[in-house]
């Protein structure tokens, strides 16, 4: 695929972001960490850097982004800030006032230039006997097997404002995989430490009766479905945490070590507020409109931004920087994430398929092991 094709099968179904009001922060360019923050190896002096010398550090997954003037050990910002100066709500503060970019949350924010960075590839789902998913899908629906195009887009915000407040965030990760015959499609959505697929057959649905169906999936072990305009699937962010859902509504998020049910978080995704969509035929802020009013959500406030042109990722040379995207911090999900070249869905693989797949057509929406989500409520009212 030459390089103008794929940019044209990314813009095809570049995603309709809907961001909930309150969230200071939207995705950019991460480009930004170049421009506000230094890079340092453990003790050693921090330095200024440029995105396109990450990849040619030696040992990059022992460094890591810090902005000056914070302490992440402590939680203290020691200076140029007014107000609080200790805990993590001060950091909270300090980052929505000096760095948020929604002018929506904050009057003062920075002018919002909300990019995605992309890139595709090719999948083959192939059938094998001694296999149990092949075994499965054989009779039941074996048109799940062939050739898939495969795209990924990545979000970058410059700060996660949840429970946990940290530096950089490369979450809501939208992957799309689309047989080659144009057949059927499927989504995973990224949330934190869960994934969810879905089903995308491109075929239109009316807002009210596709949430009544989400409302019914996990009860009847049935699979979701994405919502989608022209083919432009709608994403659905999580306040402050940036979780990527299918839908809107809230997910308790917490731990199940033994018996106990320890809630970490919830995430609480809107529609109707703030929609970052792509400003292109036949994507038009009217259409979106109609479809909501079609399901009496109020349109009255919502703020429309259009999508910068797309980052393509293979493109870039700092998807070899094996370090963080933030400050390190001895506690759990404080410090900065790695980039996308280092999440376990970077590789496009079958078997990571086969196995989100599996979960899904049994309704599995609540995740695994020791990482779960409680409780999952769909809709907006």
């Amino acid at each position: 695929m030459s390089a103008n094709q794929d940019i044209d099968l990314i813009k095809q179904y570049a995603p309709i972001l809907w961001v909930h009001e309150h969230d200071a922060f939207l995705p950019e360019d991460c480009e930004i960490m170049e421009q506000v923050a230094v890079i340092r190896k453990s003790n050693a002096k921090t330095e200024p850097f440029k995105l396109n010398q990450l990849g040619d550090l030696t040992e990059s997954e022992n460094y890591y982004m810090d902005i000056p003037g914070i302490d992440y050990d402590k939680f203290i910002i020691k200076s140029g800030h007014n107000g609080s100066e200790l805990g993590p709500d001060c950091l909270s503060t300090f980052f929505r006032k000096k760095y948020a970019n929604n002018p929506v949350s904050e009057p003062e924010a920075r002018k919002p230039f909300p990019k995605y960075h992309a890139r595709t590839s090719d999948m083959k789902v192939t059938f094998r006997d001694d296999e149990p998913f092949s075994r499965y899908f054989e009779n039941r629906d074996p048109g799940v097997f062939g050739n898939y195009k495969v795209i990924q887009y990545y979000f970058y915000y410059i700060f996660n404002d949840s429970w946990n407040k940290h530096i950089g965030d490369w979450d809501s990760t939208l992957e799309l995989f689309i047989k080659e015959d144009n057949s059927r499609g499927y989504a995973i959505f990224h949330m934190h430490h869960v994934s969810w697929m879905v089903e995308f057959n491109g075929r239109p649905q009316k807002l009210t009766n596709w949430i009544e169906h989400w409302r019914k999936v996990e009860d009847k072990k049935q699979m979701g479905s994405i919502y989608h305009l022209a083919l432009h699937p709608f994403v659905f962010i999580a306040r402050g945490a940036h979780g990527g859902y299918p839908t809107p509504g809230f997910s308790i998020h917490g731990l199940k070590p033994l018996v106990l049910n320890v809630i970490a978080q919830t995430d609480c995704r809107q529609i109707g507020k703030i929609c970052i969509f792509p400003d292109y035929h036949p994507i038009t802020k009217g259409v979106i409109e109609d479809k909501l009013k079609d399901a009496q959500i109020d349109t009255s406030k919502i703020r429309f931004i259009p999508w910068e042109e797309p980052i393509i990722l293979d493109q870039q040379s700092w998807l070899k920087y094996k370090g963080l995207w933030g400050t390190k911090s001895k506690y759990n999900g404080w410090g900065g994430p790695t980039g996308p070249a280092q999440k376990p869905y970077w590789r496009m693989d079958q078997r990571r398929f086969k196995s989100a797949l599996g979960d899904a057509v049994k309704g599995e929406y609540k995740g695994k092991w020791i990482l779960k989500i409680f409780e999952n409520w769909h809709g907006w009212r």
